[in-house]
C-alpha cells in the first residue's frame, strides 16, 4: 500500500512537472486565416490525434495568438504517464515486498 502510495504521488509530481514546460511553438498562419480559424482546426485536431494515438488518454492543449501579426503559438500533448515500474523489475529480477 505505502510503496503504491509512493509510486501515485511521484507519477503526480512527474505530471505536474512536465506541465511547467513551455511546448508552445510558433505557426504562421495560412493566407487569409484568422487565429481563431487556425485553433479551432489545431483543438479538433489534436484532440483526434491524441485520441488516435494514445486511445483514453487526456488531452492536453494551448493555441493563443502569436508574438508577431499572422502568428499562432501552439502544442499539443498527450497526458499518460506510462508506469513500468513492475515491468523492470520483472526483468532485473527484483522482488518486491
Amino acid at each position: 500500500m505505502r510503496t503504491s502510495f509512493i509510486i501515485l504521488v511521484t507519477a503526480l509530481l512527474a505530471a505536474v512537472s512536465v506541465d511547467a514546460i513551455d511546448r508552445r511553438l510558433d505557426y504562421k498562419l495560412a493566407k487569409g486565416q484568422t487565429v481563431d480559424q487556425f485553433c479551432t482546426k489545431w483543438t479538433a485536431d489534436c484532440t483526434s490525434y491524441v485520441n488516435k494515438h494514445n486511445p483514453g488518454a487526456g488531452v492536453g492543449f494551448v493555441c493563443e495568438p502569436g508574438p508577431f501579426k499572422n502568428e499562432a503559438q501552439a502544442y499539443c500533448t498527450a497526458t499518460v504517464v506510462k508506469d513500468y515500474t513492475t515491468r523492470l523489475a520483472k526483468e532485473i529480477g527484483a522482488t518486491p515486498y
